[in-house]
C-alpha cells in the first residue's frame, strides 16, 4: 500500500497551537488534493468541538 508523502506522519505540535500563553487546538477539513478547505480553533478537544467544526464546515 502506498502512501502519500507526508501522510501518516504527526507533526511535533499535533494540531496545537499556544495562543497568549494557552493552548488551543486546529481542526482542518482537507480535501483529497490536501488543500485546506476550512480551518477551525478551538479552546477544548472533546466531541462537542468536533460535532461544531463539523457542522460549520457542512454549511459552507
Amino acid at each position: 500500500m502506498a502512501v502519500a508523502p507526508g501522510r501518516g506522519f504527526r507533526e511535533p505540535k499535533g494540531g496545537r497551537a499556544n495562543i497568549n500563553g494557552e493552548l488551543h487546538y486546529l481542526w482542518r477539513a482537507v480535501d483529497h488534493e490536501d488543500k485546506v478547505l476550512e480551518a477551525y480553533v478551538t479552546r477544548r478537544r472533546d466531541r462537542k468541538a468536533a460535532l461544531r467544526f463539523l457542522r460549520r464546515t457542512k454549511k459552507r
